[in-house]
């Protein structure tokens, strides 16, 4: 399950969508929250910076979670109307799930700007 705040409303909100494009590159048992959404701009660009939170659960967490941080600089995201600038790794947190079961938090930064089209 994936829950996002939306800062633009509506189904365009870039957010939701770059979440659930995270989920799935991570794998289908990876779930995420949009915890803090912060207007971001620049002389000659407006956007957010998206704080997002990936959790990996089960025996083999940590090492998706290790795969998945190594992937994201590479990463492309098409999201139509925006660009998906940068996405950092902010923290990386091994906790203890049920049982056995062991769980690992990705914590994002991503900084998305409006495509202005030019």
């Amino acid at each position: 399950m994936s829950q996002c705040l939306p800062v633009f409303p509506g189904p365009r909100d870039p957010s939701r969508r770059l979440l659930r494009s995270l989920i799935e590159m991570a794998d289908p048992d990876t779930t995420g929250i949009c915890s803090e959404i912060i207007p971001w701009a620049s002389a000659l660009y407006d956007g957010t910076v998206c704080c997002m939170t990936l959790e990996f659960a089960g025996a083999d967490a940590t090492a998706r979670a290790d795969d998945m941080a190594r992937r994201l600089p590479e990463a492309d995201f098409h999201i139509s109307g925006y660009i998906v600038c940068e996405v950092a790794v902010e923290g990386s947190v091994v906790g203890a799930g049920a049982g056995d079961a062991q769980t690992h938090f990705l914590n994002l930064a991503v900084l998305i700007i409006t495509d202005s089209g030019d």
